[in-house]
């Protein structure tokens, strides 16, 4: 059988003000999983990952005509469906007769919803997409039922939405083949995924590969290091598991292949976990095996706010954390968020006090977004927290630099205030400039600066009111 030919796609930055979405160090990870499952099923397929190659639209739209597919697949998160959608619509001028399908967090969210907001898209894959996409494409290949296709939502003749069945999480990780670096330019960092799946309820975070954790081997994931590096020259691994080192014995197999196969002199990684799992000695194998930061999500610095979160954790359990991950020799990192259900001026100076006396290298400082999918939406819905929302633009939904909610006794403006105040006292008034030293470690000198001028600038541009 010829099957239909195949274009991923992840979109060109348009007004993205985060380094870490519109220029990232490297290919999107969902995108060459994807391609690589296709390939081994035998379908043709390329991918553009036009924020990590720096495409703009026009070029992409020129590999669009070069390429003629007949499928061309997309992946937005919800700050980006507005962009994606635009390019879609230019690539139906010039492939009117190709199969639109979208994927990723926002379209899992709001299938049905998507699908009627955004009329270009012929169908939405959610959660994992490899299974389904292959699929996807043999059917419209064999031109039958589009219904056989579990975990597609679709348009139907005369326009109707219609949901087929859902499609069962990917049990066994293993079968999965490694993702097709080849379809991107190299680069000296990549990202990989030992895990998928996240068991915890923080209201605030949408689960995007299900609440049940699935773990790829040891073995395997060796081998995908040892290729990163032979293979594709790799100085650097960003682990996107939910959180490394929940399952301890599968931890410290893991750990000691790392060591045995001395990747620890071969690759620098980094990683996510959880204050209430902290392990001196998984910390102590992480260092022997090439992790330089680990960075814990935290989320506030008051007790009350952060028993809202849903996170299950306390203040002292983060202190633990941090002290026996740095007592390991790891570089740390924290993440807050300001603009909790319930948050007051003197919750959020909290926050921003437990974060300046923890001693960590980095620390990050978002406002609450109330992402489709997260319980922390449907409160918003319900007139619940003491929000007031913004926007129903997509765009606003942006960590940094949205503009999607404030609190009705806290102004945007006052909530952006405090988060500079986060970034001065953490990073400034602390007098520890090697923590900037460490940050651009992380996310490169570029990263740092415009991080940093972007906060101080859409505060000063409000404050003079113009756009920045």
């Amino acid at each position: 059988m010829t099957y239909p030919r195949v274009l991923l796609i992840n979109t060109p930055a348009v007004d993205m003000g985060e380094k870490h979405y519109a220029r990232p160090d490297y290919p999107r990870l969902a995108l060459a999983y994807l391609g690589g499952y296709l390939r081994q099923a035998g379908i043709s397929c390329r991918a553009v990952d036009a924020k990590f190659e720096q495409r703009d639209t026009g070029a992409v739209l020129d590999l669009v005509r070069a390429e003629a597919p007949d499928i061309v697949g997309f992946t937005a998160m919800t700050p980006e469906i507005v962009d994606t959608a635009r390019l879609a619509e230019a690539v139906r001028q010039i492939r009117p007769e190709a199969f639109i399908v979208l994927g990723g967090p926002h379209a899992t969210a709001l299938p049905t919803e998507t699908l009627k907001e955004f009329p270009v898209f012929d169908a939405v894959v959610m959660n994992e997409g490899e299974e389904t996409l292959a699929h996807l494409v043999e059917v419209l290949g064999a031109q039958a039922d589009l219904g056989t296709v579990a975990g597609l939502v679709y348009r139907a003749q005369g326009g109707t939405i219609k949901h087929s069945a859902p499609r069962q999480p990917i049990s066994d990780l293993d079968r999965l083949p490694f993702p097709a670096w080849d379809l991107f330019p190299r680069s000296g960092i990549y990202p990989a995924i030992a895990s998928r799946g996240c068991p915890f309820h923080c209201i605030f975070c949408m689960r995007v590969s299900g609440t049940r954790v699935r773990r790829h081997s040891p073995e395997r994931i060796v081998a995908e290091l040892e290729r990163l590096i032979t293979g594709f020259g790799a100085k650097k691994i960003v682990f996107h598991d939910e959180t490394f080192g929940l399952h301890k014995a599968w931890a410290h197999r893991l750990l000691d292949l790392m060591v045995a196969h001395d990747l620890g002199h071969r690759l620098r990684w980094e990683a996510v976990s959880r204050v209430d799992i902290a392990d001196y000695e998984i910390y102590r194998k992480m260092r022997q095996a090439g992790c330089f930061w680990l960075s814990f999500g935290i989320e506030s610095g008051n007790p009350e706010i952060l028993r809202r979160t849903g996170k299950g954790i306390t203040l002292e359990q983060a202190e633990h954390a941090v002290g026996l991950a740095r007592r390991a020799g790891l570089d740390t990192g924290s993440m807050f968020i300001i603009g909790h259900p319930g948050e007051t001026r003197e919750t959020i100076n909290d926050t921003i006090r437990f974060a300046r006396r923890l001693p960590t290298d980095t620390a990050s400082c978002g406002l609450m977004v109330p992402y489709p999918g997260t319980e922390l939406a449907e409160m918003v819905r319900r007139g619940e927290g003491n929000y007031r929302v913004l926007s129903a633009d997509w765009k606003d939904f942006n960590k940094q630099i949205g503009n999607a909610l404030e609190m009705k006794d806290i102004s945007r403006q006052e909530l952006e205030r405090y988060q500079l105040k986060f970034y001065l006292f953490f990073y400034l008034l602390t007098w520890r400039f090697n923590r900037i030293i460490s940050l651009a470690q992380i996310i490169g000198w570029r990263g740092v600066w415009s991080g940093g001028t972007l906060v101080l600038r859409r505060f000063l541009a409000k404050l003079w009111r113009r756009k920045p």
